[in-house]
């Protein structure tokens, strides 16, 4: 992005770096982007507030992360074997930069997630809240999944006789395990 920046669009000050608020001087910037790295955050609320420290007044920052109501928009088919602390849905998103001062200007969907792009603005809130009722059901039932893939996969797919079987080589059975192996893997890539 930043070498696409500087050539085609002919931006000079543009830095790839890991953020923290000494980085840059306040009020200094005009567009961040946080792709895929909210999620992994300890603290959203703390990194959200030195963005808007670094940003200049109207500036913009463009956010996407997973999808808690769409999990297939993931690498992995089970959010607990990704390393994500906070899983947000479209809602949260837009609830969470708003508690921070932005005005969430666009918002949408992408095949790994969802997107925002907010503007530095006034702090409001809609006060239009998740169904926390709906969020806790689809993350027991992703575990209950989660469990019953690690179940079969360590005590069925996992043991001796499949893997020799699989090591023998007879193209049908081999194909068959492996296809069955790879269906059931706890970090399925979609």
């Amino acid at each position: 992005m930043v070498s696409i920046a500087r050539n085609r669009y002919d931006l000079t000050n543009v830095q790839n770096t890991f953020f923290t608020r000494n980085v840059l001087p306040d009020r200094s910037v005009d567009f961040i982007t946080l792709l895929h790295t909210l999620e992994h955050i300890e603290d959203p609320s703390e990194i959200l507030e030195d963005v808007s420290m670094v940003l200049k007044d109207g500036g913009l920052l463009y956010v996407e992360v997973p999808n808690i109501f769409a999990p297939k928009s993931c690498f992995y088919t089970s959010y607990f074997a990704a390393p994500h602390i906070y899983m947000f849905s479209p809602n949260s998103l837009k609830r969470i930069l708003e508690q921070h001062g932005y005005i969430v200007m666009l918002e949408g969907t992408l095949p790994r997630g969802i997107c925002a792009l907010a503007r530095k603005g006034v702090r409001k809130s809609s006060g239009k809240g998740d169904d926390v009722k709906s969020i806790t059901s689809l993350i027991q039932g992703y575990k209950k999944q989660h469990d019953r893939r690690a179940m079969l996969y360590r005590h069925v797919l996992h043991t001796l006789p499949v893997r020799a079987l699989i090591k023998l080589r007879i193209p049908i059975i081999s194909k068959l395990l492996a296809k069955l192996k790879e269906h059931i893997r706890i970090n399925k890539v979609i």
